[in-house]
């Protein structure tokens, strides 16, 4: 799986002077054929077969599969992999395609993951300003320097849930599967996660995520983001009480007491 992990520590250090952002994410390994079922040569085709790990015969069958039925129910990015896996004729076949498919993804992720390091380093040379200022914090907590509570937030395009999280919090992890579920009902909402205690290490921010099934396909289109806390958590809440969760409308900061520990 790709795991896109912005390093929010010092751009959201600044929550108040740092941008809330950066992400998961998986890359669904696209198909390279335009159209599965048209005729190729034996060359092509053995070249097709051995960029996916299998044979010739299997691609031609894989070609078949997308001619009939699954052709008509898939998406037309499906991989070979996944099409054979779907129709394996038996157990041990299914296990295979699953261990190459898994094989796959995983070495794909390590590229994505290089491309994301060096796109990070080149954001935050080229764009430093931050995204979200602290002088707008005042509005967020009130006069009392508490933020201020609210119920029955309703969500509108172009939200964006914050939600900071423990690795082996319950509450946490009750809260990180909600909002995903949110973000999945609305395609016109996002998520930005940020895991404490993970040192700077981006590996723990992979592995939270792993182990809570977040979908790399919405980390893929950033509508989900995972980042490191740095800090930010108390800066915001001002107590560092966690699930705490908070919404971004605009350049507008706001509680989200919904997925926020009571």
């Amino acid at each position: 799986m790709t795991w896109r992990i912005w390093l929010a520590g010092a751009a959201l250090a600044a929550v108040c002077g740092g941008a809330l952002a950066e992400e998961v994410a998986q890359t669904r390994i696209e198909s390279t054929t335009a159209n599965p079922t048209q005729t190729q040569s034996s060359a092509t085709v053995a070249s097709r077969a051995s960029e996916w790990g299998i044979t010739d015969v299997e691609w031609r069958r894989y070609q078949d599969l997308m001619g009939g039925i699954r052709g008509s129910l898939s998406v037309s990015g499906i991989s070979p992999v996944e099409v054979l896996g779907i129709h394996a004729r038996s157990e041990q076949e299914r296990r295979r395609y699953a261990k190459l498919w898994a094989r796959l993804r995983h070495e794909d992720a390590q590229r994505v993951l290089a491309f994301e390091r060096a796109y990070q380093d080149a954001a935050r040379r080229l764009f430093p300003e931050p995204a979200i200022d602290h002088a707008r914090l005042d509005a967020f907590r009130g006069r009392s320097g508490k933020p201020v509570q609210q119920t029955g937030t309703v969500l509108q395009a172009g939200d964006r849930i914050l939600l900071f999280a423990l690795p082996g919090c319950a509450g946490c992890d009750a809260a990180a599967a909600q909002a995903q579920a949110l973000v999945r009902q609305r395609p016109d909402v996002g998520l930005d996660v940020y895991v404490l205690d993970t040192a700077g290490d981006d590996a723990r921010v992979r592995t939270w995520a792993q182990s809570h099934g977040i979908d790399p396909d919405l980390v893929k289109a950033r509508r989900i983001t995972l980042n490191h806390d740095a800090g930010a958590l108390k800066k915001l809440s001002g107590r560092g009480v966690v699930p705490y969760a908070a919404l971004r409308r605009g350049d507008r900061l706001m509680p989200y007491p919904e997925l926020t520990a009571k």
